[in-house]
């Protein structure tokens, strides 16, 4: 809650399974999610960014697309600011604390 990311939403009335732990690094942040994801595989923690966009595919880097924003997209914004982070069922909660005391590294640097 100390850090400037914000985890997936979890809508109204719905029960995850929480099978992807995604966040987005709030706007503005200087630490971009690159950054997150260096320094964790320099720790051989595996992180990923979020989905690169369909429209950004090499196999239809020339195909129209239809944005909800006035500038880029709401994917595009999503890829830059968001990070996967390991979820796997067989984690245990010292693998766990890991993860987070990495990622707070990250951001305390």
């Amino acid at each position: 809650s100390d850090l400037p990311i914000t985890m997936m939403p979890v809508p109204e009335k719905s029960k995850p399974n929480f099978w992807l732990s995604v966040f987005t690094i709030d706007k503005g942040c200087k630490v971009t999610a690159q950054d997150v994801i260096t320094s964790l595989e320099e720790r051989n923690i595996e992180g990923r960014r979020f989905w690169n966009p369909m429209h950004n595919q090499p196999i239809f880097k020339d195909c129209e697309y239809i944005s909800a924003l006035d500038k880029g997209t709401v994917g595009d914004d999503l890829f830059e600011r968001g990070c996967c982070m390991p979820s796997g069922s067989s984690m245990t909660r010292s693998d766990i604390d890991r993860v987070i005391e990495e990622v707070r590294k990250v951001f305390k640097k």
